[in-house]
């Protein structure tokens, strides 16, 4: 299946892709679980779309919160991996917040 749960983040991340994507969305759903954010979702993409391949999709509670959870998976992505995101929008209104890491993209609602 394309839709993986994030619950066992280890499990789901196994069959999304390679090695460093895996360590990649590793620290993404680590990052985004220490800030409480609620179901966590990955969406391998691989095959279905030439954009990107997978989705990292996860909601908070309140736009503070999403905000929180964003800035936790950029600082730790950029601190651990080196990587900062293309793109981001929405941060500002903190409903919706997208962050582009061109092999992954992140949803925060």
């Amino acid at each position: 299946t394309n839709i993986l749960a994030a619950t066992s983040a280890v499990a789901a991340l196994i069959v999304v892709g390679g090695a460093e994507q895996t360590r990649l969305l590793a620290t993404c759903l680590e990052a985004a679980t220490d800030k409480k954010a609620e179901d966590v979702t990955i969406l391998d993409l691989r095959g279905l779309s030439d954009v990107t391949d997978a989705f990292v999709i996860c909601h908070g509670s309140t736009e503070r919160q999403t905000a929180a959870i964003s800035d936790a998976i950029e600082q730790r992505l950029r601190e651990t991996h080196g990587r900062r995101p293309g793109h981001v929008e929405g941060k500002r209104s903190g409903e919706w917040i997208l962050m582009d890491y061109v092999d992954f993209v992140v949803h925060i609602f």
